[in-house]
């Protein structure tokens, strides 16, 4: 069992961990590089923790999508050449599918929060560069579990593309809009449509991670935090999502399974 699932992991690790990788880390860090700078040339004060700060929340979102494009391609393609029902063919448990995908998944986010923790100790210290990659490893980790879902889901690529970016964006933004809406519930408590709209996102946020699932950038401009404890917070924030996330992705190959027999 475990032969086959190594054998599954470095198949699909040809695919995404490649030359498009490195060439699109360069990018993205040149930019991240040019966007810090500019940054720190329009702050008047505390300009190099601002700077970091922006570095940090440059290589967020362009290392998300990055991930997002790279594994979102590679499952759709597995679905377009008929792979992956080539693998439903194999006797083989789907446990080792998802196995295989998890390390995957884990391997690019590690990569990718490598390269972003290297960037950022350029210029920042160096338990804040090793706090911003490890916990941006974890981040792209559970993003990558929505792009396996997605795909899994919709199984085509602009669908995937959208669907994973929708998801991840207002799971970032639910604190927000959470305030907004607390905010605003004396103005409009009264109307009907305002009410409705607060109940439906009250459950929608049930099915979201939370804010401690993502990384912190507040701990770039001096925050009185403890690196280890919001580190371990979003590790555990992870490891209860992943589980369910996980669970329902194996669901969903069996049900994939049932509807070809």
């Amino acid at each position: 069992m475990f032969a086959q699932t190594i054998a599954l992991f470095r198949f699909q690790l040809l695919g995404v961990v490649n030359r498009r990788l490195l060439v699109l880390m360069l990018v993205v860090s040149a930019l991240g590089l040019l966007v810090s700078q500019f940054v720190a040339g329009l702050a008047l004060v505390e300009g190099e923790r601002i700077s970091n700060a922006a570095l940090a929340e440059f290589m967020r979102y362009a290392l998300s999508i990055v991930l997002v494009a790279l594994l979102a391609v590679q499952l759709t393609q597995d679905y377009e050449n008929g792979q992956f029902e080539r693998v439903l063919a194999m006797p083989i448990r789907r446990v080792q599918y998802l196995l295989s995908l998890f390390a995957l998944q884990a391997l690019l986010s590690g990569l990718l929060g490598l390269g972003a923790g290297l960037l950022l100790g350029l210029n920042a210290p160096a338990w804040q560069a090793l706090y911003w990659g490890l916990s941006l490893w974890l981040e792209l980790l559970l993003l990558g579990q929505f792009v396996a879902l997605s795909a899994l889901t919709l199984e085509k690529l602009a669908a995937v593309l959208l669907l994973t970016l929708a998801l991840y964006l207002l799971a970032r933004g639910a604190p927000v809009i959470e305030l907004i809406l607390d905010r605003s519930a004396r103005f409009y408590e009264e109307e009907a449509g305002f009410r409705w709209a607060r109940e439906a996102f009250s459950w929608i946020r049930l099915f979201l991670p939370g804010a401690d699932a993502f990384a912190r950038n507040d701990l770039l401009m001096g925050e009185p935090l403890k690196p280890l404890g919001v580190l371990g917070r979003q590790a555990v924030q992870v490891f209860i999502y992943s589980l369910f996330l996980e669970a329902v992705i194996l669901a969903d190959f069996y049900r994939k399974e049932f509807g070809r027999s």
